[in-house]
């Protein structure tokens, strides 16, 4: 779902980070597991929506906004057993992190889907920011990417969990390798 702009911003961000052949950034895809990860976190986020909004529901459905209220119907139909699934996953996405940060400092990856949207309408789409908050591991984003019209492109580094001060040190380091 990443846009162009955004795929072609990081590349250059790469390709800066590897130059002089010291590769320092390895391009890599997440496992398989992780193709599930999006649909377990709203089968999640819309039944604790529903079970910790059905009061406000009941009294006043129509008072909440249509985005609010379709979640909050998608969640009273997911079943107990396919939420107790999709929490009992977590801890498998957390072993495969886990994995993954046994080699590498951090994990960087664009923060949004493209560069920040002109105006106060909209944020953009959180979804580059659903694993990590599923799985509960500390992510920093950093401005330092540019779209054409000049609008900043956000770069995450994501940590192994519980350890935010070596997420911090790790971002220190890039952008101090990055300003050499």
């Amino acid at each position: 779902e990443v846009e162009q702009v955004s795929k072609d911003a990081f590349r250059e961000l790469i390709d800066s980070a590897n130059q002089g052949g010291q590769g320092i950034v390895d391009i890599f895809d997440l496992p398989p597991l992780f193709d599930e990860l999006y649909q377990d976190h709203q089968t999640i986020m819309e039944a604790d929506l529903a079970r910790n909004f059905a009061a406000e529901y009941r009294r006043g459905k129509d008072q909440l906004s249509d985005v609010l209220r379709d979640m909050i119907e998608r969640g009273q139909r997911v079943a107990d057993q396919d939420y107790d699934t999709a929490l009992g996953r977590i801890g498998e996405y957390r072993d495969q992190l886990d994995e993954i940060f046994d080699a590498y400092d951090a994990i960087m990856t664009p923060a949004t889907t493209g560069p920040a949207p002109a105006g106060l309408e909209s944020t953009g789409s959180p979804i580059m920011c659903t694993i990590w908050t599923l799985c509960g591991v500390p992510a920093l984003s950093v401005p330092l990417l540019q779209s054409p019209d000049g609008l900043p492109i956000g770069v995450q580094l994501v940590g192994a969990k519980d350890d935010d001060a070596r997420l911090f040190r790790t971002c220190r380091w890039l952008l101090d390798h990055l300003n050499d």
